[in-house]
């Protein structure tokens, strides 16, 4: 029997959905771009024109209720997510949301709530757990090859200058104006926009606290932390670093920073201690800047720490496939696809857990809220 194809209306048209989801839409043979919608005109038809989308919007009200679609990718700002995901829930579509989820744990259980009480698919977009680096070390700890995980470890840290004082400011009106990143302010809206919820660790931060959730197959609870606005003129934090304790005991450390100078290629990294070895992964980030089709030699890399470690003195390499097929972006399409259309088959080692769900999505959000209320006032 031939596989349906999933009609896809796209919320949004920013740099996010250029990278994440319109290449990969069209790469997928049981999908189609059925509609786009963005508040600016121009932005929407640029993308239906490169990517095939027959219907273009301005309002995604409109584009829910008009579009011919299955399944609803929400690709705007945080504050902008709960109402199209509850508006398409009731239409009956499927719905990929991005991360953060929303902007608070309020609008989550809502849009939890909406799409079970009319049971449509809600996925989050945590695209991590598709990176096939991040496959292989949740494989490595799923199989026992590094024994009981009892430690985890992740920093993400950066440098980023004051986006309101010269030359910034004026650099980013610019780039507003050309639609560089095919966004009006360039992307400063996730430090500089009050509505965003969040700083880095309500943007950033929560992959770590999903992947490593995804991990371990448990929940976790917070025990401490700290948010720091290291730049004053910065919406939210910059700075942020908290420790969680899992239920089988196991601790992890999260930091996350905008504000760190000697931040240079060791930007995204972490390791994992078990009774038995560690695992080391750092993951290149440099598609953000670079872009597709960058993203086909972009993944996350892997080391362990074994037996044959203690007796050579170094970190063994572990293999990490890469290439187009296993862009974290393109995984994450198809598994959706396959979730809505019925042909998903389970992983080989971790079955059917993959994907982020809405209550993935709203734990994320609940322990950022914890986290960055550990504010440090000056």
């Amino acid at each position: 029997m031939p596989k349906k194809t999933v009609k896809f209306l796209v919320l949004g048209c920013g740099r996010q959905a250029w990278l994440a989801f319109f290449p990969w839409i069209k790469a997928n043979p049981n999908a189609r771009l059925e509609a786009v919608a963005d508040i600016n005109e121009d932005q929407a038809r640029r993308a239906a024109k490169e990517f095939g989308a027959r219907k273009v919007f301005t309002d995604s009200e409109k584009a829910i209720k008009e579009s011919d679609a299955d399944a609803a990718i929400v690709v705007t700002p945080p504050w902008a997510h709960a109402e199209p995901v509850a508006l398409a829930a009731r239409r009956g579509m499927s719905v990929l949301c991005e991360k953060p989820m929303a902007v608070n744990s309020a609008e989550c259980r809502r849009m939890i709530e909406e799409c079970e009480k009319n049971n449509v698919l809600l996925r989050i977009g945590f695209s991590l757990r598709f990176d096939p680096g991040y496959e292989k070390v949740k494989t490595m700890i799923k199989t026992g090859d590094i024994g009981r995980v009892f430690q985890l470890r992740a920093e993400y840290d950066l440098w980023a200058p004051d986006l309101t004082k010269s030359p910034m400011r004026e650099i980013i009106q610019v780039g507003g104006r050309l639609r560089l990143s095919h966004s009006p302010d360039m992307g400063a809206w996730r430090v500089n926009d009050a509505r965003a919820g969040g700083g880095v660790f309500f943007d950033h931060g929560i992959h770590y606290v999903d992947l490593f959730r995804f991990f371990m197959d448990e929940d976790c609870d917070v025990l401490g932390g700290t948010a720091h606005k290291v730049v004053p003129t910065r919406s939210f934090e910059d700075h942020a670093s908290c420790m969680l304790r899992f239920e089988s005991g196991a601790a992890a450390h999260i930091q996350t920073s905008l504000s760190r100078w000697s931040a240079r290629d060791e930007i995204e990294q972490g390791m994992i201690n078990g009774s038995g070895g560690c695992i080391r992964f750092k993951f290149d980030p440099s598609w953000f800047l670079r872009g597709y089709p960058h993203l086909y030699h972009t993944h996350a890399r892997v080391w362990k720490f074994g037996v044959p470690s203690l007796i050579l003195g170094r970190w063994l390499p572990e293999h990490v496939p890469h290439g187009p097929a296993h862009v974290m972006f393109k995984r994450q399409i198809d598994d959706f696809v396959s979730r809505v259309n019925g042909s998903f088959e389970p992983h080989p080692v971790f079955g059917e857990i993959w994907g982020a769900t809405g209550h993935d999505g709203l734990r994320a959000i609940e322990i950022a809220e914890q986290v960055v209320s550990f504010r440090i006032r000056r």
